[in-house]
């Protein structure tokens, strides 16, 4: 028999809000939200201030947003993969627009994946529930292989599953395409908002894209803003490992001035105000 104090008990998997989160919402243009289905507006949780800024909603997660919600970058039927999602609103319209798949991914620290969970249950439950989204931890340069476990298994337009010894798919295979039986999808659209400026993780970040971004039609997509202008050319030096190092070839979009992140930092506010996006094909 339950007594009257264990009536108004939570479930221990109850996620009670840290008292230091912080709200914020996303305005879908009014084109887009009249011209595809899905809420005008998200209503976003951002974390307690965290050392790897999830707890800012990022001009350049904007711009990505509205790129995917004007179909500039057509997520419609596509396997898309958000990595360092933050508040996931680029994930969130790429699921909105008709996504296959949306695996959704940050640092793999708890409050941080939760949060994100939170967030769909929120505005996109439905896509959470039906498995359309997927949220998972993931550290940049690791094994990728429940990355893309999360993906259905298909010949058209597939990879081998060839494997290296760290269990993921080896260079030699992406680069060869051949040998194996099975056949495993790969990401067609990975989704990267306003993370370059973590200059020492730029080779464990291009590690991931190589590992699960589909060769030939996939994409990675990046914006970007100079925070530091003083700094700007470590930012591109990530273009350069890509091109260099990982055989990307990088594709400059457009650059927009949206104002910047941080009005009182140093270094001429007009650089600080832009946000630069770029694809990256291989």
């Amino acid at each position: 028999e339950v007594g009257v104090a264990g009536m108004f008990e939570e479930p221990p998997d109850y996620f009670r809000p840290d008292p230091e989160t912080s709200s914020a919402v996303f305005e879908r243009a009014p084109d887009a939200a009249e011209q595809y289905a899905g809420p005008r507006s998200l209503q976003l949780q951002l974390v307690a201030k965290h050392s790897l800024w999830a707890h800012m909603l990022w001009n350049a997660g904007k711009l990505l947003a509205n790129f995917i919600d004007s179909k500039r970058l057509d997520c419609s039927g596509k396997q898309v993969l958000e990595l360092g999602a933050g508040a996931a609103v680029p994930s969130m319209i790429a699921a909105i627009h008709g996504a296959h798949k949306v695996v959704v991914t940050d640092y793999p620290e708890e409050r941080l994946i939760r949060n994100i969970q939170l967030n769909f249950e929120r505005n996109l439950p439905h896509a959470l529930h039906s498995r359309q989204v997927v949220v998972k931890g993931h550290l940049w340069g690791s094994t990728c292989d429940d990355l893309l476990a999360e993906l259905d298994f298909a010949t058209a337009g597939a990879v081998p599953a060839g494997t290296s010894n760290d269990g993921n798919r080896s260079e030699e295979d992406s680069a060869q395409g051949g040998g194996g039986g099975g056949r495993r999808r790969m990401f067609d659209v990975v989704l990267l908002a306003d993370l370059v400026f973590n200059h020492s993780q730029h080779r464990q970040l291009l590690t991931t894209c190589a590992r699960v971004v589909s060769p030939g039609d996939g994409k990675v997509a990046v914006t970007l803003s100079h925070h530091r202008p003083d700094k700007a050319h470590l930012d591109m030096q990530f273009f350069e490992m890509a091109a260099v190092e990982f055989g990307f070839r990088v594709e400059h979009v457009c650059s927009v001035h949206v104002g910047p992140m941080f009005e009182h930092d140093q270094g001429p506010e007009e650089v600080r105000a832009m946000v630069h996006m770029y694809l990256m094909h291989r």
